[in-house]
């Protein structure tokens, strides 16, 4: 009688386990497709956005990359007080004095003295005053002797700097702030799912079959489809638990239907 009920209650979960196993193995996973995209694009493509035109530069099933150019870009840069700078291969230093600012080169000090015969390539302090000592043992004040260069810069004033004319804006305590126009080439990063916002408009970021970037403005549609995924993901997890707990009880019933009877 034992072997006998627990021989009708294996069959049922077996049935059970079968049963679930066969859904599982043969459910189709909805995916979403997006019929009437505000934007679509393959690698390579260049549409335009608020005004702005974005080309999709890379794109998989991972994420996608937009560049867009801005032709007439602003940029700025800020010399720092007491810093450094080069300028057409010399370095100079910047010293700030009012709305002004006074650029003065670096000299290679001990490459000046070395090259001057007269010289004794000594460098002495007296009074806070550094001279260079010549053979004569006539000091010279160092500033006279190495006449660094000096460039004058102030509001308005315009430099060559990294190859590029740049406007000097304004001079204050924190140095000089220097700013020119060029253009600007601006990569955004792209993940499936998340929110976009290009120009005014914003967007829900699709990429359908690894290969094409698509920008849904009706996020209703998105979703539902992803709604319906979900609960086909939770669908699909309550069947493998159907089929793990039917093939345990499987198991403990075989066992207990062997056990040894006391009667």
């Amino acid at each position: 009688m034992q072997r006998r009920a627990a021989a009708v209650l294996i069959g049922l979960f077996l049935l059970a386990a079968v049963g679930a196993y066969a859904l599982v193995a043969t459910a189709a996973a909805p995916q979403i497709t997006i019929a009437d995209p505000a934007v679509e694009l393959t690698a390579g493509d260049t549409a335009t956005v608020g005004g702005q035109a974005y080309t999709l530069s890379a794109v998989d099933a991972a994420g996608a990359t937009l560049e867009s150019t801005e032709a007439d870009a602003r940029y700025t840069e800020t010399w720092a007080a007491d810093g450094e700078v080069t300028l057409g291969g010399q370095a100079y230093t910047v010293g700030v004095d009012g709305d002004r600012a006074r650029l003065t080169a670096v000299v290679d000090e001990e490459a000046v003295l070395a090259a001057d015969p007269a010289a004794t390539g000594e460098v002495v302090t007296i009074g806070g005053e550094r001279y260079v000592v010549r053979g004569d043992n006539v000091l010279v004040p160092a500033a006279a002797y190495f006449d660094p260069e000096t460039v004058t810069v102030q509001e308005g004033s315009v430099v060559t700097y990294d190859g590029q004319a740049r406007v000097v804006e304004q001079v204050d305590t924190d140095g000089v702030q220097l700013a020119w126009r060029a253009e600007r080439t601006t990569e955004t990063q792209l993940a499936p799912g998340e929110e976009v916002t290009l120009g005014a408009e914003s967007y829900v970021v699709h990429i359908a079959d690894g290969t094409r970037l698509q920008l849904v403005a009706d996020r209703s549609v998105y979703a539902a489809q992803t709604a319906q995924i979900a609960a086909f993901e939770r669908l699909v997890s309550g069947l493998w638990g159907v089929f793990i707990v039917s093939v345990l009880s499987v198991v403990f019933l075989a066992g207990f239907a062997f056990l040894p009877s006391r009667y």
